[in-house]
């Protein structure tokens, strides 16, 4: 007797995480530091003209744009660390894994990789590949909405982007997204585990 291979439409799934999402996402996390260190030599270039005082140059080059510079700069640069900084501050020590195996960290970086694993496991229902699939695709989304909301924090400090405090709301609210996106998993099982207290 023969034992099942994996559904030609989850391998599929697979195929599409290994082959087309994670060189996409490598490919926007080298973005993300390459903006990151940008951001942070431009306020660095900013703050010399600070202080030196330059003629006519404070009144077009304000504090706040300098700042917030800085800061996404920063933030974009260790983005992964900052990430798990953040997870570990929500949700503890709770990491479910791929196929029931717990995980004592994370690794944002190899985290579309595992769900592609996950997809081609031996044993593993069609039901749970899909899931896997969407953790994958939400991983990337949110990081690519992570960056957007740091990217709206910058115009902010600018004063772009319409009323300030509309600007700084969605901003947030990208990064919130971001940020939900790449700990969709643990998401769903802690608003899974919490709906089952109350059945």
């Amino acid at each position: 007797m023969t034992t099942p291979s994996t559904p030609p439409i989850n391998q599929d799934f697979a195929n599409i995480l290994t082959h087309v999402i994670v060189p996409f996402a490598n490919c926007a996390q080298y973005l993300i530091l390459l903006t990151g260190f940008t951001l942070v030599w431009m306020s660095m270039h900013r703050v010399k003209h600070h202080t030196q005082g330059q003629q006519g140059m404070m009144q077009h080059q304000k504090p706040m744009p300098t700042f917030m510079m800085f800061i996404a700069g920063t933030m974009l640069i260790s983005y992964a660390h900052f990430m798990q900084v953040i997870a570990k501050s929500f949700f503890g020590t709770y990491y479910p894994g791929i196929n029931g195996v717990t995980k004592s960290s994370f690794n944002y970086q190899n985290e579309i990789t595992m769900y592609a694993a996950g997809i081609k496991a031996t044993g593993t229902d069609a039901l749970t590949q899909v899931k896997y699939f969407a953790y994958g695709i939400l991983a990337c989304v949110g990081l690519i909405s992570f960056f957007a909301g740091i990217h709206k924090l910058v115009k902010v400090g600018e004063g772009q982007g319409g009323g300030d405090q509309s600007a700084l709301n969605k901003a947030l609210m990208h990064m919130l997204a971001g940020f939900i996106g790449m700990n969709a998993q643990i998401v769903i099982g802690i608003a899974s585990n919490t709906a089952k207290l109350f059945n």
